[in-house]
């Protein structure tokens, strides 16, 4: 006998039915008439509780699929999921980018350089100003 904070006792079988025929009604009620358990059999408890959540996921997507599937037959389209089974792959990490090297520097000043994304720097923007152009400023490689 189990007994319960009703001041009631219940049987261990007793106690499943009563899990049992909540099925998918207010946990609440059945977590108050659940006995204070220890730790081994609250974890034990826990585990068969996410096990079950995870049966009515899986019934609730399939059953959702195949209502689908039957409204776009009933209409003449078809419908293809990537995976059915609701897991989508795990996302690989992005491998590092190597930094965009420099691409134009200010021959008066080596330390002014511009990779040649986003804004112009102001270094830039004067010297074009001045009537220089672009290229004017291009590093070139020199391979030897």
């Amino acid at each position: 006998m189990v007994d319960t904070d009703f001041g009631e006792e219940l049987t261990p079988e007793e106690l499943k039915k009563l899990a049992e025929s909540k099925g998918q009604a207010d946990l609440h009620e059945v977590l108050t008439r659940t006995p204070k358990l220890n730790l081994d059999d609250a974890l034990t408890a826990q585990k068969k509780l996410e096990d079950h959540i995870e049966t009515l996921r899986t019934v609730e997507r399939e059953n959702a699929i195949d209502e689908i599937h039957r409204i776009a037959a009933r209409v003449g389209l078809t419908v293809s999921f990537g995976q059915t089974e609701g897991a989508s792959k795990p996302k690989q990490p992005r491998k590092p980018r190597k930094p965009a090297a420099n691409q134009y520097r200010d021959p008066d000043n080596p330390g002014n350089t511009w990779k040649g994304t986003g804004a112009k720097p102001n270094w830039l923007k004067e010297k074009l100003v001045q009537g220089a152009s672009l290229e004017d400023f291009l590093i070139k490689e020199t391979n030897e």
